[in-house]
């Protein structure tokens, strides 16, 4: 290293740490502001705020914590210079320091406010310092500085080198507390519906069709089974599913994209978030449909901007699987299009011919699977076709709108006539639907006491018996039957069906939205102590009661002679002789998943934190240059939500907070991308603000006239080699390079 830079990074050093801490009097003012806020806080917190009548505030609750994170940010927008962040992160060491010592006896002592170090203050403790570590000290620790030194490796990859090893660390952690947590289940959790996806993995392991499912979930059911020998096996290949959609987003926003502590906010929201780990252990295809849209969205960002056959490839192999879960995934094929389309309109060098044949081989291939999945399928069940169960979904949506004076199926129709006109009246004008009762017969003690054992599902069936084809298969001809009743409505009612649509699409994104579902979290909180051997608690005795009537029904839908008990459950018919501490450490973990999806619940419903961001999406306008690729993404996760909930909510939306729990990751995903898109207009807008403060960038003096410009420093008459890189004066890039001493290397 040269004598001439080794005076330069001197000098910036040097004339870093006598660097102002406030970016300008604003930024002051923005200071005082929070200090009066948290005063305000803090007064509302303790008696002498009720005697002053103001409005009570829990400094735990979730306006503490905003508080909390609102004092991050304003500290990282208004400190700047070594000395400042170097106090930032000490103030975050300090904070960590008080949090243990209130948890442990000394804190009680001492009467300090209690933590809960495994609930919402841990979880957002644990944000907090993620945080701290991306900004607060900018990753220029002198550590990392030295390493890049000695390796010759820039600095900002070996920051984001060690950033990938925290990450892997944590996921491995992560993925030890479900494999600990799959374990003492020993079998997923089961619904009505999963004797269906485990029948055919059960009478032909290798190409388990069904009239019903398609082929994705009964082939994950069949590779479980070959590689465990029991439906633990489906556990841990759901497991494997997380962690490689998991990991492969995360790396690639952080690789890819420039949008610095999101990436750490997705990793939570994807690893702790209830209604996703619900869902992992449980038998039904929104996990594996899931996974394979994150993985879809992942070669996306990893192939960004590249019009190539392998990433045609890639993202069409991810389709077609996807499409084998859940048939709805077809909406992906024009979404591959859409951002070829953006990828054009981000390079107008990339030709269109290229753009068109890629759009067209990802159409072609799609087409050429799905018609050769149709000729096995009829091969097995004489129809050429890739279920029969399309018009049973799509007379649960509109069976109320059948048209009873219609001349067809006029035997079928008197027997409708008493039933549907009473459920109009009783319950679709008042905005309840029973999609399950209509299709299938399933009855609860109000539609029991209404219509006693009469459904339209079972006149539809006992119709079916009478009036056989020996041509179709039973479910053929009842899934025909329902289609022509469904379609027959419709015309008659297109009004009425635009319009259910229309309001079944909102109700997807309004009430299913949400971090948790179901009822297995007591099973889920449970299974830590049995994991044990401490006992077998009720939740966990009934979970394996319902597995195993569930899969003997399934074993009696395949035809096949069910097993015994022991057989079904694998090793967990009895209790594992395992250590407390990992039991204890798992069920911690999962009390801290549970938390972070209150957190996440609030935080949603409180603040509809949806509609705030569309509010303020004209700030985004402001930066669309510097992040144009963010608010692509985001664009083609919400586009491709929207597709989704489009074509459900005209074939069927039995479930709202099942069915959106497949593309509710990318809702997610494009809210956090706009969020912080928004936050970094808001930066420049500071910025813009304090270009003409002086005491912004430091500006090296001119040398003497008797000395040689060329030894001691910048030549006489050139300007800052921060200007000249092209960093105008005042802005963050200029504060950034200039309290680095490795920024002019």
């Amino acid at each position: 290293m040269s004598d001439t830079t080794q005076a330069g990074q001197g000098d910036s050093r040097e004339s870093g740490e006598h660097e102002p801490t406030l970016r300008s009097r604003s930024g002051l003012v923005l200071l005082a502001g929070m200090v009066t806020l948290s005063c305000a806080f803090a007064l509302g917190s303790n008696e002498l705020g009720g005697r002053l009548g103001l409005p009570e505030l829990a400094l735990r609750s979730n306006a503490g914590l905003l508080l909390l994170a609102a004092w991050v940010w304003t500290c990282n927008r208004v400190l700047v210079g070594p000395r400042a962040r170097r106090a930032l992160a000490a103030l975050f060491v300090l904070l960590d320091l008080g949090v243990l010592i209130a948890c442990t006896r000394l804190g009680a002592a001492l009467a300090l406010p209690g933590f809960d170090l495994w609930g919402m203050d841990g979880v957002v403790l644990a944000v907090l310092n993620l945080w701290a570590f991306e900004r607060a000290v900018d990753g220029k620790r002198r550590a990392l500085t030295s390493f890049a030194a000695r390796t010759g490796l820039p600095a900002a990859r070996v920051e984001e080198l060690a950033g990938h090893c925290v990450l892997a660390l944590l996921l491995v952690g992560l993925f030890a507390h479900r494999a600990w947590l799959s374990v003492a289940l020993g079998t997923p959790f089961t619904t009505p519906d999963s004797p269906s996806y485990l029948a055919p993995a059960l009478s032909d392991p290798v190409l388990p069709l069904s009239e019903i499912r398609t082929l994705g979930v009964p082939w994950l059911c069949s590779l479980g089974l070959a590689l465990w020998g029991n439906l633990s096996g489906v556990l841990a290949l759901h497991n494997l599913l997380w962690a490689a959609s998991t990991a492969l987003l995360v790396f690639t926003l952080r690789a890819r994209m420039r949008l610095g502590a999101l990436p750490w906010l997705v990793f939570l929201y994807l690893s702790l978030t209830q209604k996703n780990l619900s869902f992992e252990l449980t038998l039904m295809s929104e996990h594996p449909s899931r996974c394979l849209y994150t993985l879809y969205f992942a070669v996306l960002v990893r192939c960004w901007g590249e019009c190539r056959t392998r990433t045609t490839l890639a993202l069409t192999g991810l389709t077609i699987a996807n499409v084998l879960v859940k048939p709805t995934a077809i909406v992906l094929v024009p979404i591959t299009g859409l951002a070829y389309l953006m990828f054009r309109l981000r390079d107008p060098r990339l030709p269109w011919r290229t753009v068109l044949r890629q759009v067209a081989l990802a159409v072609a291939l799609v087409i050429a699977f799905q018609a050769a999945y149709a000729s096995a399928y009829a091969v097995r069940f004489g129809r050429f076709a890739t279920s029969a169960f399309t018009g049973s979904a799509l007379f649960s949506q509109v069976g109320h709108l059948v048209d009873l004076d219609a001349p067809t199926h006029l035997e079928l129709k008197a027997e409708l006539r008493r039933i549907l006109p009473r459920y109009v009246t009783s319950y679709v004008s008042r905005g309840v639907h029973e999609p399950n009762w209509l299709v299938f017969g399933s009855l609860d003690d109000r539609l029991r006491r209404d219509f006693g054992d009469l459904s339209p599902g079972r006149s539809v069936r006992e119709y079916v018996v009478r009036h056989r084809d020996p041509a179709r298969t039973f479910q053929q001809q009842l899934d025909d039957l329902f289609k022509e009743l469904a379609v027959e409505g419709i015309r008659a009612h297109p009004g009425s069906y635009l319009s259910l649509a229309c309001s079944d699409f909102v109700r997807l994104f309004r009430d299913g939205l949400g971090p948790f579902y179901g009822g297995t979290i007591d099973d889920i909180r449970s299974a830590g102590p049995h994991a044990c051997g401490h006992g077998s608690p009720p939740a966990l005795r009934l979970h394996r009661e319902v597995v195993v009537r569930e899969v003997r029904h399934a074993y009696v839908i395949a035809g096949a002679q069910p097993p015994d008990t022991a057989a079904l459950l694998g090793r967990a018919h009895g209790p594992l002789p395992l250590p407390r501490g990992p039991a204890e450490l798992s069920r911690h973990l999962t009390e801290m998943s549970l938390s972070f999806s209150t957190f996440i619940a609030e935080l949603w419903s409180r603040w509809r934190v949806g509609w705030v961001l569309f509010a303020m999406l004209p700030l985004a306008w402001l930066v669309r240059r510097e992040h144009g690729d963010a608010l692509r993404l985001a664009t083609l996760l919400l586009v491709t939500a929207a597709a989704y909930g489009a074509l459900l909510a005209l074939v069927c939306i039995s479930e709202v907070a099942r069915f959106v729990a497949n593309v509710q990751d990318l809702v997610f995903l494009a809210l956090a991308i706009v969020g912080w898109v928004e936050l970094r207009a808001v930066d420049d807008l500071v910025a813009r603000g304090t270009r003409s403060a002086p005491e912004a960038v430091n500006v090296p003096p001119l040398p003497p006239r008797d000395e040689d410009p060329r030894a001691e420093g910048p030549e006489v008459g050139r300007s800052d080699p921060v200007v000249a890189a092209g960093a105008e004066v005042g802005s963050p890039e200029a504060d950034s390079q200039d309290c680095d001493p490795l920024a002019g290397r």
